[in-house]
């Protein structure tokens, strides 16, 4: 009983790639050099502050631009309003930059039975802008009407994608066509806020107060951003970094930013680095 089962089930997964492999389609605007070379992105931010600050969660209103001057380097700069009050600037230094193939999904179709959902899906290779390599982020401001300093030193992996494929006059985009950035990068914040409570025997009562005093913070994060389709003049953007910033005296804090906004992109001639 078993192993006739087993050997239906061969049958029915073999015919079902057989006939995946019959389908007739044919790449649509695979174009990974269209990738504009500017974007500005305006979006709200929601984060977690460290130190001596409330629990509330903080927002700001942050305006940013982003430059690819060729293919050796991408920079950037904004500034933030609200609980953060200052400027953001940094780069990422292109160690490769190149198109290469990759996999991707072109979605069929979809059928629902009860509450089981039947994807049909095709894998098709296409071509994608592969960017990495060293990335750096500072922002100096004010957090809390207090002066800070942020800096974010690490990796960054980006990643352009707009493929779609013809199958039968039916246009079907790619399931990864947008732009998508990921850094992991290390984090010092400098100077921190803190308090810590202290109880010290006075004249034979308890005297309890707040130590405050300034420190230095250290941590890590993951940030990862995506724009939806950024060959378009106007899309959506939205961003959410994670990690945690290890601050002495109780100032500690996990580290959680959520942007979610638009993306205004274009091209432009600032200024060229290029290798060759």
């Amino acid at each position: 009983m078993k192993k006739s089962l087993f050997t239906t089930l061969l049958i029915v997964f073999g015919i079902q790639h057989i006939s995946g492999q019959t389908i007739a389609y044919k790449i649509y605007k695979n174009e990974p050099e269209t990738m504009p070379n500017l974007q500005v992105r305006a979006y709200p931010e929601f984060f977690i502050a460290p130190g001596d600050v409330p629990l509330a969660l903080p927002v700001n209103l942050v305006v940013d631009v982003r430059y690819w001057a060729g293919n050796l380097a991408d920079v950037r700069a904004g500034v933030s309003f609200g609980t953060n009050l200052g400027l953001h600037f940094g780069g990422t230094y292109h160690l490769k930059d190149r198109v290469k193939p990759v996999y991707d999904r072109f979605k069929l179709s979809e059928t629902q039975r009860g509450n089981f959902i039947t994807i049909k899906s095709l894998k098709v290779l296409i071509d994608a802008k592969k960017i990495s390599g060293p990335c750096a982020d500072v922002f100096v401001g004010r957090q809390f009407g207090r002066f800070t300093s942020k800096i974010d030193i690490g990796w960054e992996w980006q990643s352009f994608q707009r493929a779609s494929i013809d199958v039968d006059g039916r246009i079907i985009q790619g399931n990864f066509n947008g732009f998508l950035s990921i850094k992991a990068q290390g984090v010092v914040q400098v100077p921190i806020e803190t308090s810590k409570q202290i109880t010290e025997p006075v004249d034979g009562y308890f005297k309890v107060y707040d130590r405050k005093k300034t420190t230095v913070g250290f941590g890590g994060q993951i940030d990862a951003t995506y724009s939806f389709r950024p060959w378009k003049f106007s899309t959506l953007f939205t961003g959410l970094a994670l990690g945690y910033i290890r601050v002495p005296n109780d100032g500690s804090a996990p580290i959680l930013s959520i942007k979610i906004g638009a993306s205004f992109n274009g091209n432009a001639k600032l200024f060229n680095l290029n290798t060759k």
